[in-house]
């Protein structure tokens, strides 16, 4: 097999603080990748680096030497002790080291399980080093076998099926309470990071109505307003709109309810029973709980959500065990494809000497065919190919699944195993006979 690395460390292995030390912007990675292919003995590399891992994954003739170089290169590059680093790094090399790669796109190996970001991640990675011509024949087949194996996985499991971020599983909730989200009208209050990741989701739902943006600082607000095409509210006045809003989404700082149930109450008796959707991600919360209680209205506040997420994480949790046996049959697959490669040249050789033997002999009994008809010689021919097939399917079959990668076996093993003997002791006997 192909001698495949990855020399890493990620989210389960190093602290936040480490991992930002080390991590590669994406203007840096063609630098770096030029510097350790000229440096090094390595034959090819990439580097995926993201704010959970930076990892080195490369094809080199000379593993044992890989870790120490690129721990190296890191504590000079990134400033950062020896020390520090070898606590923290993995290595994997070989089959352990295509499983990892095909984990790592199969989103088994995130933080969040199931998360779609690896993926584009992991392309950017290989233009990079493509671009850079760190990027040999032995990654370009890997890499996009991973990508194929992640899709099987993304297809064949429901490993990305429920929501595991807070915002997104807001918008969820709202689409199954409220259905189809078109002409629904949002308000917005407050404009914190937890909003924006919302109304990115939200922004996706084809065929909303009217969006509403209100802050008590009123840039902030307006900025955003812009960005997702909605209109600014003046903070005071936000109340005055709500009658015509279908789902409220608030996370401010205030240290008070911004909306009690007196507020909601009256709005509601003009709503003709139509539903009303409020999403309250702040802490300490924006809304008066007792709000629950009210006919119509659907309060949903951060533990609400949690409660949502942690059950969908769970539900992950249990489809990465059909995705770990996946990926289990696709890394035995890999290697197997991997062994047919490197021993094809073999098994031709193999062949055609047979095949030579076979025309050699029939020539040196050329008087003798020359004296049968048609039939009779086409008789032999076949004969004689059957003979040289018969003698070449069970080594050729024991070359192609019998024989293990990166094992080493005792001349007299290999022998049995290749001519499907019983055991190595049967060729020890033919061998004294034919000394005698």
């Amino acid at each position: 097999m192909v001698d495949y690395f990855i020399v890493g460390l990620n989210h389960k292995t190093a602290p936040v603080e480490l991992r930002e030390k080390l991590h590669f912007p994406e203007a840096e990675l063609g630098q770096a990748l030029t510097k350790i292919s000229r440096r090094t003995v390595v034959d090819e590399i990439m580097i995926l680096s993201t704010c959970n891992r930076v990892e080195f994954i490369g094809v080199c003739a000379r593993l044992e030497k890989m870790v120490d170089i690129l721990t190296h290169f890191l504590s000079v590059v990134k400033t950062v002790s020896l020390e520090k680093l070898e606590k923290n790094l993995y290595f994997f090399k070989h089959s352990e080291a295509v499983k990892h790669i095909f984990r790592v796109a199969s989103s088994l190996d995130s933080m969040v399980i199931g998360e779609p970001q690896i993926l584009g991640q992991l392309k950017t990675a290989m233009r990079i080093a493509e671009h850079a011509e760190t990027l040999g024949k032995n990654l370009k087949y890997l890499l996009p076998e991973a990508i194929r194996v992640a899709k099987k996985v993304r297809n064949q499991t429901n490993i990305a099926a429920q929501a595991v971020s807070v915002s997104f599983v807001a918008v969820e909730l709202a689409k199954r309470l409220l259905g189809d989200l078109s002409g629904c009208n949002i308000m917005v209050i407050g404009t914190g990071k937890m909003s924006a990741l919302a109304l990115q989701h939200l922004s996706k739902q084809t065929g909303t109505g009217q969006l509403f943006v209100t802050n008590r600082t009123e840039n902030h607000a307006r900025q955003i307003a812009q960005e997702f095409g909605g209109t600014l509210v003046p903070y005071a006045q936000f109340k005055d709109k709500l009658g015509h809003i279908d789902i409220i989404l608030t996370s401010t700082a205030s240290s008070e309810y911004i909306l009690d149930a007196a507020d909601i109450e009256e709005m509601m008796s003009h709503r003709a029973s139509r539903p009303l959707f409020i999403i309250d991600i702040a802490v300490p919360r924006d809304i008066d709980p007792a709000l629950k209680s009210l006919p119509h209205v659907h309060l949903y506040d951060i533990d609400d959500l949690r409660e949502t997420v942690s059950q969908n994480i769970k539900f992950r949790e249990q489809e990465a065990d059909r995705a770990e046996k996946i990926i289990a049959e696709e890394v035995q697959r890999f290697e197997q494809e991997q062994h047919l490669k490197r021993i094809k040249p073999v098994i031709i050789s193999l062949r055609h000497y047979f095949e030579q033997i076979r025309h050699e002999e029939l020539n040196r009994h050329t008087k003798e065919l020359v004296k049968m008809n048609q039939h009779e010689r086409e008789f032999v021919e076949h004969i004689t190919q059957s003979l040289i097939n018969r003698l070449l399917h069970t080594p050729l079959c024991s070359l192609k699944s019998d024989l293990i990668p990166h094992k080493v076996l005792p001349p007299m093993e290999v022998v049995a195993r290749i001519f499907g003997l019983q055991n190595s002791g049967d060729l020890v006997c033919l061998e004294e006979r034919d000394l005698e």
